[in-house]
């Protein structure tokens, strides 16, 4: 047997690496990967250096990025890149087969929406009016498509 596990009357106790105490193997957390499938440390011992470790610069950062990412998903905000990601694959897709799916409705790459001289030869599709109707957009050349996005960036 290991020198950190032993039995005595049945039982199966284990050294905990922290306190060096011969603990119940109930008395462990389960970790597959641990010698007797559970953690080295005792669950006391863990509890303890958990709560040392949330006092540390580190430990408060961790604790503040989880807690926006909370507060985000809770208003809704969380979300807003998997719809946007979302959308860009559905317009991509609709090109592709030259359909919006599921309809008739013809879907193509069309001319930039500027048509001048400084005209990119790469068009893209915009989703001007958001991203909640994923084929609602125009069609603009990448050079246009850029200036579009900082011309809402600065918000005007």
């Amino acid at each position: 047997m290991i020198k950190s596990v032993k039995q005595v009357s049945g039982v199966t106790f284990k050294k905990c690496s922290c306190c060096d105490k011969w603990k119940s193997l109930n008395l462990y957390y389960n970790e597959t990967r641990g010698i007797a499938g559970t953690q080295s440390r005792c669950k006391e011992c863990v509890k303890i250096k958990t709560r040392e470790y949330a006092l540390t610069p580190g430990g408060k950062l961790v604790k503040s990025k989880s807690a926006i990412k909370l507060y985000n998903k809770q208003k809704g905000k969380y979300n807003k890149d998997k719809i946007q990601k979302s959308s860009q694959a559905k317009a991509k897709y609709a090109l592709k087969i030259g359909k919006i799916p599921g309809t008739d409705i013809e879907f193509k790459r069309g001319e930039c929406a500027h048509s001048d001289a400084s005209c990119s030869p790469s068009i893209q599709f915009h989703h001007d009016k958001g991203y909640d109707n994923p084929y609602d957009g125009i069609f603009l050349c990448a050079h246009h498509h850029k200036l579009e996005h900082i011309r809402l960036k600065e918000g005007k």
